[in-house]
């Protein structure tokens, strides 16, 4: 059986330079990139590459439901490795009770 190797943000520069790597050696590569990324950095990569957004499990859920399975939302036996190499961040300033 194949195992593949997950990365997450792989858009970025350390989730592109770590899928570039993993292929190099042969492995299965998938990315996880939010809908918005530029897949500039991995073009030409023998990579699958899915489009989700981590913090909306629905929306990985409905389009790429064995991405969800090795994100580990539920088990997936193919999945050797997770790379996480996505950051979460905001696009508008937190409000009061956000901190609470």
């Amino acid at each position: 059986m194949t195992t593949t190797k997950l990365v997450i943000g792989a858009s970025g520069f350390l989730g592109s330079h770590v899928a570039k790597q993993l292929v190099a050696r042969g492995d299965d590569v998938r990315v996880l990139l939010r809908s918005t990324s530029s897949t500039r950095g991995i073009e030409g990569l023998a990579v699958d590459v899915w489009r989700g957004d981590l913090v909306d499990p629905d929306t990985v859920r409905s389009d790429h439901s064995k991405a969800v399975r090795e994100l580990g939302w539920e088990p997936s036996p193919t999945c050797e490795a997770i790379i996480a190499a996505a950051h979460f961040f905001r696009t508008s300033h937190p409000t009061r009770t956000e901190y609470r």
